[in-house]
């Protein structure tokens, strides 16, 4: 009996010996080391703004001969994109306040504002506890109680000059909410919300009604924001005195408690802020 014996050769490929992968990583390394050290020099060299771009990039030509853009450099206060775009932020979070609830009036003095005391004092609130504004009409509380609200939407931006990171004032936009102590008195689901949310802008403490089912429910609010201390801002015509003959003494104890953890009051008819503790 005979046969045929079909034989298979087959050849393995010898992998790519060790020393051959080094040197091509080697050379890939080196060639990436050569680039960003071009890059970096070219970037140096750019001392002040080459001239007003649209999207906050400047090119490089590299000392090989190749062309790169990249982010900007010199970006600073005075950069035309910087300042557009600081625009452009600005009214992004102005029609969020106007969402919230804050008056008309204040949002569209904004870019006019001026550095009050206000503002200022108000600049300084770490968020914590009460921040309460006293002073006569036009003291420019309720626009200092607005200018903290600005700065909380703006502090939720990582990055002003990135329109993408924008969108994240827009949702810190509804964990705010900002109402009249009359509204919040008077209507009972505007009192769930404010005794609920992140951060309340009360305005006009003591214009709501003097009766008891008002000032109870104002008692009620303070109490439950300091119980879950969530940060509140309120404005008032009304000194602490007035502020303990409406309500009572637990009331301005709740408001003045907080003093050592970010509590202020701010009495912006006065030359300084007190910083008020109980005693």
């Amino acid at each position: 009996m005979s046969g045929r014996f079909l034989t298979i050769s087959t050849e393995l490929k010898q992998p790519e010996p060790i020393s051959s992968i080094l040197t091509s990583l080697s050379g890939s390394l080196e060639r990436f080391s050569r680039m960003s050290e071009e890059i970096r020099a070219g970037l140096e060299l750019i001392k002040s703004c080459p001239a007003p771009c649209a999207d906050g990039t400047v090119t490089i030509l590299t000392p090989s001969g190749v062309s790169r853009r990249l982010p900007c450099p010199a970006r600073n206060p005075d950069c035309p994109y910087g300042i557009r775009l600081g625009r452009e932020l600005s009214a992004y979070i102005a029609r969020i306040m106007i969402r919230i609830g804050v008056p008309r009036r204040h949002v569209e003095n904004f870019d006019k504002r001026r550095e009050s005391y206000a503002v200022s004092e108000g600049g300084k609130w770490p968020f914590r506890g009460f921040l309460l504004f006293c002073g006569k009409t036009g003291s420019g509380k309720s626009f200092g109680a607005a200018s903290v609200i600005y700065k909380h939407l703006e502090n939720s931006v990582t990055d002003h000059l990135d329109p993408r990171t924008w969108e994240a004032a827009d949702r810190a936009g509804y964990s705010v909410l900002w109402h009249r102590a009359k509204d919040i008195a008077d209507d009972r689901e505007t009192y769930a919300r404010a005794s609920a949310v992140f951060l309340l802008a009360m305005d006009d403490l003591g214009r709501e009604e003097d009766t008891k089912m008002a000032i109870a429910a104002m008692c009620s609010v303070i109490s439950r924001r300091y119980d879950a201390k969530l940060p509140t801002v309120i404005t008032t015509e009304l000194p602490m005195s007035g502020i303990g003959n409406r309500y009572g003494r637990f009331f301005t104890d709740r408001l003045t408690e907080d003093a050592e953890d970010g509590g202020n009051v701010v009495d912006c008819g006065g030359i300084s802020m007190r910083r008020v503790r109980r005693v």
